[in-house]
């Protein structure tokens, strides 16, 4: 791809980028939780990938880097998602520099949210995070993740108060959430949650 890439015109490029765009755009947006274990060697847009993600985990010597600038690209597509995950702070220094870091860098910069051992304490980290996962409520997490959005991209105000308020009540009053508290009151299991 990137030999061919090389011989493309500014057209193709531009059609290429766009649809690598919109690739991880859906991603991001989906509204079912996305989850990324990085291993190995993850580079450019596969920083990207790991920052849209709403659950990221990686092993300790995972190798990082926006490698772009080295070769006279730019990481433009990613950047709303990288800057998001690690901060403008991390994300001009890393974007600039090309420094390859490790899995507990990331996880200090706040690209990733946990950084372990390969191998058994892996599994277990992937088994006890879909445990998790799969006792939620499916709609209240499709919202959740949509909330966060919101919740960024708006100021602390007596909008977003009211915003918030009634988003919680239209909860309240849907049925997903009256057989969640049901279920919690009454010591029993909804019937989102998987045996």
């Amino acid at each position: 791809w990137m030999k061919r890439s090389a011989e493309f015109s500014l057209e193709e490029n531009k059609q290429d980028a766009e649809k690598f765009a919109a690739m991880i755009y859906i991603f991001y947006t989906l509204s079912k939780p996305t989850v990324v274990i990085a291993h190995g060697h993850v580079f450019g847009g596969g920083v990207g990938l790991v920052a849209a993600a709403d659950i990221a985990l990686c092993t300790h010597d995972t190798k990082f880097c926006l490698s772009e600038v080295k070769l006279g690209l730019i990481p433009a597509v990613i950047s709303p998602y990288v800057v998001r995950a690690m901060g403008v702070r991390q994300m001009r220094r890393y974007a600039q520099t090309a420094e390859v870091f490790s899995g507990d860098k990331a996880l200090e910069i706040g690209l990733v949210h946990e950084s372990f051992e390969k191998g058994a304490t892996l599994t277990a980290k992937v088994e006890t995070l879909l445990s998790h996962l799969n006792n939620n409520a499916p709609e209240a997490m499709r919202l959740s993740k949509q909330l966060t959005d919101v919740v960024l991209e708006t100021s602390l105000d007596e909008n977003i108060i009211a915003y918030s308020a009634e988003w919680i009540a239209n909860r309240r009053a849907s049925e997903e959430a009256k057989e969640g508290v049901d279920a919690f009151l009454n010591k029993t299991k909804p019937s989102w949650v998987k045996e």
